[in-house]
């Protein structure tokens, strides 16, 4: 497997455009280097920040030139993912896909987070607050918190692997957490994106092979050994 080589699928979660301190110019080579290797680019939400005034033309054209864009809502994309959704097709909150015989969702784990979606009104507030203050500082209070956002983490983690096996599935593309990374939780295959606030991942699909890479400043693509 070469950097050169074509991919089917890769799937990004959490870039927060319109956050200030997201890597917009990381993803902006890291889109550059895809463009015309990916048959479909998922974008597994929370791609816009519903904190932050922007418009989607301000985004739109990063993306321009792809062939296909899954555009996978998150608790973040807001408006959006609705009327003006500047993507070709509309958002979706999860699509079911089969690999090497293993059946497994593509979501935003903000589904299988029981205290977001009971969330209060107030509750709701201090999220856009927690955004907003880490936009002030520059840097992403989610992390910021340590043990306590890792705890947070492996909760929902945990809850989304729970009800994937509720569901029979095997495997897990998610975001939403911040942390990323390839876990198995529960017996449930887990490939959690990160963010591009923090590190961000991407998941590559080349047939029936897999990997998992984490996005350096200087390190976008996988190599032979990645894959698996």
């Amino acid at each position: 497997m070469k950097n050169s080589d074509r991919y089917d699928a890769v799937f990004i979660s959490d870039i927060h455009f319109g956050n200030r301190f997201a890597d917009i110019d990381r993803l902006r080579v890291f889109l550059d280097l895809l463009r015309d290797r990916v048959e479909v680019l998922y974008l597994v939400g929370d791609i816009f920040d519903a904190w932050r005034n922007c418009s989607p033309q301000d985004f739109s054209g990063l993306f321009a030139g792809f062939k296909r864009l899954v555009f996978i809502r998150g608790n973040h994309d807001g408006r959006f993912a609705g009327p003006e959704n500047p993507f070709p097709s509309a958002a979706i909150d999860s699509e079911v896909m089969t690999w090497s015989g293993r059946t497994g969702l593509v979501t935003h784990a903000h589904f299988f987070d029981e205290k977001f979606e009971n969330t209060s009104f107030l509750g709701r507030i201090a999220d856009s607050l927690i955004y907003f203050l880490s936009g002030l500082i520059g840097k992403d209070l989610k992390k910021m918190i340590g043990t306590a956002g890792s705890k947070y983490s492996q909760k929902i983690e945990d809850e989304t692997a729970k009800m994937a096996g509720l569901f029979k599935y095997d495997f897990v593309v998610m975001g939403h957490t911040h942390y990323g990374g390839d876990r198995t939780v529960r017996g449930i295959r887990l490939f959690n994106l990160g963010s591009w606030l923090t590190e961000p991942y991407a998941l590559f699909r080349c047939g029936e092979r897999l990997a998992m890479k984490k996005i350096a400043a200087d390190d976008f693509l996988p190599g032979p050994d990645d894959f698996f």
